[in-house]
């Protein structure tokens, strides 16, 4: 009976071919729904997790951006409130002013001697040590005034040696030392020698 009907019904092959296709469909379903579809939801959440982190970071390298820029923005201004760096250092007039500085403050300068100078990449650096004796309010107002000059200089290795002589006698003069850098811009293209 069944070789009459499939003889009589051409389309009967394709109707077993069809259901076959449709039984393997319900099956690939099936498996996605409840094999494959925990696996899928677990990268689903590690994916999220990663993400998160991503925007996290991604938040953290635009506020490093943004202090960066505000950071150029204050060199910036400073450059152009002081002038680009000096091709070569004015060191007399820069000692000139340090100790004009100095003799404001009622400072009295004992010596100035240069130290070293010393070449970074684009930079020289004339270093000279300065000792003087003064009151300590004097020392903190010169180092305001310090401050306050537009010159390209940095004063470091500030010491103070010791106490005043006397303090009955009203000499209440410290004996004070510290290096004073005076900086020049220098090319790559430039020798040994100082600019």
């Amino acid at each position: 009976m069944v070789k009459t009907s499939l003889k009589e019904s051409p389309f009967a092959i394709y109707d077993l071919i069809g259901g076959g296709i449709v039984l393997t469909l319900i099956a690939v379903g099936l498996w996605s729904t409840f094999i494959h579809l925990p696996d899928s939801s677990e990268r689903f959440k590690r994916a999220q997790e990663e993400l998160s982190a991503t925007s996290k970071s991604l938040r953290a390298v635009e506020r490093n951006l943004s202090n960066s820029n505000a950071e150029l923005a204050s060199v910036e201004s400073e450059v152009n409130d002081r002038g680009a760096l000096p091709k070569s250092a004015p060191v007399d007039a820069n000692l000139q002013a340090i100790t004009r500085l100095i003799q404001t403050n009622n400072i009295e300068l004992i010596n100035v001697d240069p130290i070293d100078e010393n070449q970074y990449p684009g930079l020289w650096e004339h270093n000279y040590k300065v000792q003087c004796r003064s009151g300590f309010d004097s020392i903190l107002a010169f180092l305001e005034d310090f401050e306050a000059e537009p010159f390209w200089a940095d004063l470091t290795k500030l010491r103070i040696l010791g106490a005043p002589a006397s303090m009955e006698s009203g000499d209440a003069a410290h004996r004070a030392e510290f290096v004073v850098s005076l900086f020049a811009a220098s090319t790559t293209s430039e020798g040994e020698g100082t600019p």
